[in-house]
């Protein structure tokens, strides 16, 4: 689950992986213990604009909107 601000965005870790590098060598390792959880999935906070995350989101997922 990606949070940017108060948002939360649950994304299929494959589709991120497919793309990126980064985030696929991310999936890879292991979640410290302390790693934040919610709805049983493992949190990544992010720095940038929910609005702007939310439509690189969309673009990796091949919606369209």
């Amino acid at each position: 689950i990606f949070v940017a601000d108060d948002m939360a965005f649950r994304v299929y870790q494959g589709v991120l992986s497919r793309y990126s590098p980064v985030f696929s060598d991310l999936f890879t390792l292991p979640k410290p213990e302390e790693a934040e959880i919610m709805d049983g999935c493992a949190v990544v906070r992010s720095p940038d604009n929910p609005a702007e995350l939310e439509r690189l989101l969309h673009v990796l997922s091949g919606e369209t909107r």
